[in-house]
Parts: structure tokens; C-alpha cells; sequence
């Protein structure tokens, strides 16, 4: 098997994420930005983080490559999962695995009101979430 284009695609991928997650990282990191007000804590633990990491440019750019590589691994993983059918509903993957333009499954059946039962099927707890994440899917809409 020729891996030279998932090769490619995989450092594509890091690369495009890293530059993703920087931005973010600068955007928290602009005086009075939202997450220092909304989120101190988190603020708190990325300033902290960078500073570990050497301060300055050096600490953003080790903090979000640590970070980009976190979530690249992730996702990866849940693809794997996906297409190995590890997962009842797919997580990152549309339900027509070779539509890559596809909601990932998990979202579409949110968006149905489908839940899961093991996580959603608690007395009550589908009542009380549903309306939230019925909020936040019409956010993102």
C-alpha cells in the first residue's frame, strides 16, 4: 500500500489544525478578549501553560502544537472508530461514510432529537439537557 498521500494528508492536517488552534490562542490571549472574563480559570491554565513551555512566542507556538496534536489524535482515533464501527452512532464521520461534505452522524441525529439511551436515559436527564442542546444546534445551524 502507497502511504505517500496519507502521509501527506496526515501532515496537512497537523499543520492546519496547529495554525487553528494559534489563532485561537492569540484571540484568548488579546487584552480584555472574552475568555478571560468568561473563562478565568482556562485563561488562567493557558497563560500558565506558556509560560511553562518557555513564555513568549515559544510558549504559544509548543502550547498550541501540544494542543493541535492532542485533538489531531483524537479525531483520528474517532475516524478509526467510525469506519471500523466501534461507535453506535458515528462520532466524526457522516452516515454515508464516502460523503465527505456529510454532518457527522452524531450531530444529524441530534438534530432529530435521537439520543442515546446509555447516556441520555437517565429519569429526567433528557427533559432537562434536551433543551439546551436543542439551543446550541439551532446556534449552529
Amino acid at each position: 500500500m502507497n502511504t505517500n498521500k496519507l502521509q501527506s494528508f496526515a501532515a496537512e492536517a497537523r499543520t492546519s489544525l496547529m495554525k487553528a488552534v494559534r489563532a485561537r490562542i492569540d484571540a484568548a490571549l488579546e487584552p480584555n478578549s472574552l475568555a478571560q472574563s468568561d473563562s478565568p480559570r482556562a485563561y488562567r491554565e493557558l497563560t500558565e501553560e506558556i509560560q511553562r513551555n518557555g513564555g513568549g512566542e515559544q510558549g504559544r507556538a509548543k502550547t498550541a502544537e501540544r494542543h493541535a496534536y492532542r485533538w489531531f489524535n483524537r479525531i483520528i482515533a474517532l475516524r478509526y472508530m467510525d469506519a471500523n464501527e466501534f461507535t453506535g452512532v458515528h462520532v466524526v464521520s457522516g452516515e454515508e461514510l464516502d460523503n465527505p461534505n456529510a454532518l457527522p452522524a452524531v450531530l444529524s441525529a441530534a438534530k432529530r432529537g435521537e439520543f442515546e439511551d446509555e447516556i441520555f436515559g437517565g429519569v429526567g436527564t433528557k427533559s432537562k439537557v434536551l433543551p439546551t442542546i436543542q439551543a446550541l444546534l439551532f446556534v449552529f445551524n
